[in-house]
């Protein structure tokens, strides 16, 4: 990733919080999508995702974001590709707020402990899963939390996880 776009990110970040802190929710999710989009993984408004690598072999962990873009990327047959490659492989495998949705359409939260925005406590258990408050619930090498105020708690449980599989980072 290149200093300009790590920079761009980071400034999203911010005024992701000071929306969120303000309570303007949509303008967060905004963000949230401005953020998307200047990663790989560029979501358009349709059903199918544009960017997404090739051959996920070539890949050490994956990571679905927060935001609603889980809900519209998680029939994407790109999408379940990779998602299926993960968990077939056991590799480290993240989710953020809405992410999820991901996993639990794909029937990947069977019997697996996730936390996720509070409001898919249902989805989750739907799937098969165990809905877990917490800001970063470990489950085998998957990693999932909240949302957004969870991150700091998240990454260091994912870089554990990364550490655990061997993951140079």
């Amino acid at each position: 990733m290149s200093s300009a776009t790590k920079q761009k990110i980071t400034a999203e970040l911010a005024r992701m919080r000071l929306w969120r802190r303000v309570g303007d929710e949509r303008e967060a999710e905004l963000s949230n999508d401005r953020i998307n989009s200047l990663l790989d993984g560029t979501f358009a408004g349709t059903t199918r995702v544009r960017g997404l690598p090739g051959n996920p072999t070539e890949f050490a962990a994956a990571v679905v974001p927060g935001g609603r873009v889980a809900e519209f990327i998680r029939l994407d047959p790109d999408v379940r590709r990779i998602v299926e490659h993960f968990f077939a492989e056991d590799k480290p495998f993240g989710t953020l707020c809405h992410g999820p949705q991901v996993p639990a359409a794909l029937g990947h939260l069977r019997g697996r402990r996730s936390s996720g925005f509070p409001a898919l406590a249902p989805d989750i258990e739907q799937a098969g899963g165990e809905y877990v408050e917490g800001a970063a619930v470990v489950d085998g090498n998957m990693v999932s939390c909240r949302g957004w105020g969870d991150l700091a708690e998240w990454s260091r449980a994912f870089l554990d996880v990364l550490d655990r599989a061997a993951v140079t980072v």
